[in-house]
């Protein structure tokens, strides 16, 4: 599917409304349709075909996955044409500038935060080769200096920016990509900010702690131009917390209604502002699923890392969820530094809790700790990151593990933290990788079988794994060297039921019960591999 990048699609329409001439380059696309390979010469291969477009300024948008290739493909952009001026903008950027344009020369400009308004600034200077001093929410280099001017303020009405140049990218659109689009969501930025200080999240550093909203009239003219000129009728209201202000979604929902445009739509919140009148409008004007970042089921930990959500509502909002046919996903992280035992077994009691309860209807998904650089988490452990070779989902891709991006990112741990791991303080290294792989695969597995073994047992979370995993030793099954992981998918299918049986028998308890479960549970991820012929997870 072709990735509509909210981001570049807004700057590319406020540059058109200035009279620039914008052209987007989707990689993405380009690898799906086999037209670019992702191997040893692929940031050459992006490189020219950037420079042969013949555009004098070259924009990059900056993520913390994508930033090792960025900035491998942005060199060799400036090695074949050294008189393009290179700019980057994005959260990565922004928050690694400085340490940036010392590392790489061929940065020329980086935009921090917002950058619709300074964009349309920098391209008149540009075209006038004029000074950029004046240019708020920049930093650049001058005459071998490093200069960073001060902070752009934020754009007060998000509802005066155009909507994003959604036909730049209609070029890169088959017949069979615009029938994808009708049953794929599509992302709209409905807002801006969010106005809590959580540790691990450059959100509220992005903006400043502010949180805007775009109009409820304006975010529906973008999903009625959407739905009419792509018949797309599935998307993502996307905001950190989209029911921040419950007079504005009720107001969306309102006129979703009024419009009768049959959509449904997903969103993200807090669970604490959820209640039962506000999710059964949402459910009148479509919504489908909400995604709620719980993070941890410890106190302790809530507190430590500044979420501070009351975990007694867990239950009553998937409970209220189900009420009114809206799907909730629950995430979690694990791999805090100041975690121990202890708070990550409350984790997965609640995670394991809620699942068989509501097994049908809820989806879970874990995540391991990125230390994303800016946050106030990453900056208090900067001194403790360690390369282990395994990060976090949010920093996986196509171009994450090839040897000049890998090179890259050993070299500069400081741009490129996510890539690593924080060493934790009380737990050995490689625990919260194994932990996240492990039980996500045995969640979606053995959920039920699980969840009794833990209660029959008397065991906690970790002491299961801790047993899994020298059961597997043993049996040399794994070679925890290579996956970083005690199984994949096929292999928990396959040797869970084999370890369930032995730990019972070494425990005096009858599996008689417990082993129709498993074969019931089996039976079932069989036929759901089979229908999707691809490993989960």
């Amino acid at each position: 599917m072709v990735d509509f990048d909210v981001g570049l699609l807004s700057i590319a329409a406020i540059l058109e409304k200035y009279r620039h001439s914008v052209e987007i380059i989707d990689l993405a696309w380009l690898i799906r349709q086999g037209r670019l390979s992702v191997d040893n010469n692929f940031h050459t291969n992006v490189a020219r075909l950037i420079i042969k477009q013949g555009s004098d300024v070259l924009g990059f948008n900056t993520r913390c996955d994508t930033y090792p290739f960025v900035l491998n493909i942005a060199t060799r952009c400036k090695k074949i044409n050294p008189r393009a001026a290179i700019i980057l903008g994005g959260p990565q950027a922004t928050f690694t500038d400085i340490d940036t344009l010392k590392a790489f020369p061929c940065v020329d400009i980086i935009v921090r935060g917002e950058g619709e308004l300074t964009i349309v600034e920098l391209m008149k200077k540009l075209e006038g080769k004029q000074d950029l001093k004046d240019i708020n929410g920049i930093s650049y280099r001058q005459d071998g200096r490093i200069i960073r001017n001060k902070n752009r303020e934020l754009i007060r009405d998000l509802d005066t920016l155009p909507l994003p140049a959604y036909h730049l990218m209609e070029k890169y659109l088959s017949c069979e990509d615009k029938l994808l689009l009708r049953n794929l969501r599509i992302y709209i930025q409905v807002g801006r900010g969010c106005p809590y200080r959580c540790t691990f999240c450059l959100s509220s550093l992005m903006y400043y702690n502010q949180c805007r909203i775009r109009s409820p009239q304006n975010i529906i003219k973008e999903v009625v131009f959407l739905n009419r000129r792509y018949k797309i009728n599935k998307f993502v209201f996307g905001h950190d917390h989209f029911l921040v202000n419950r007079k504005i979604v009720k107001k969306i929902c309102n006129l979703l209604l009024q419009e009768k445009m049959n959509i449904d739509w997903v969103c993200s919140s807090r669970t604490d502002a959820i209640d039962s009148e506000l999710l059964k409008k949402m459910s009148g004007s479509g919504c489908k699923g909400i995604c709620f970042g719980i993070e941890s089921g410890s106190m302790r930990l809530q507190k430590l890392i500044q979420k501070n959500l009351d975990l007694s509502f867990t239950s009553k909002l998937i409970t209220e969820c189900r009420r009114y046919n809206i799907s909730p996903r629950l995430c979690f992280i694990i791999g805090f530094p100041e975690e121990k035992s202890k708070d990550i077994n409350k984790t997965l009691e609640l995670i394991l809790k809620n699942y068989v309860s509501h097994e049908k209807f809820i989806r879970i998904k874990l995540h391991l700790l990125a230390a994303i650089a800016g946050t106030a988490l990453f900056k208090k452990n900067k001194n403790r990151l360690v390369f282990t070779g395994f990060w976090s989902d949010m920093s996986e891709g196509l171009t994450a593990h090839l040897k000049e991006n890998l090179d890259l990112i050993k070299k500069f741990p400081s741009l490129f933290s996510n890539f690593y791991i924080i060493r934790p303080k009380y737990l050995p290294l490689s625990l919260p990788y194994e932990a996240v792989n492990t039980f996500e695969r045995l969640i979606y597995t053995y959920p039920l079988s699980f969840y009794i073994a833990i209660k029959d047992l008397h065991f906690y979370p970790l002491e299961f794994l801790h047993k899994l995993k020298k059961w597997a030793e043993r049996k040399k099954l794994i070679n925890n060297k290579k996956t970083g992981s005690i199984f994949y998918t096929k292999s928990i299918m396959k040797y869970f039921p084999l370890f369930l049986k032995n730990i019972y028998v070494q425990n005096n308890i009858s599996f008689t019960a417990l082993d129709y479960i498993v074969k019931a549970e089996k039976r079932k991820c069989e036929k759901c591999l089979r229908k999707s012929k691809e490993i989960l997870i």
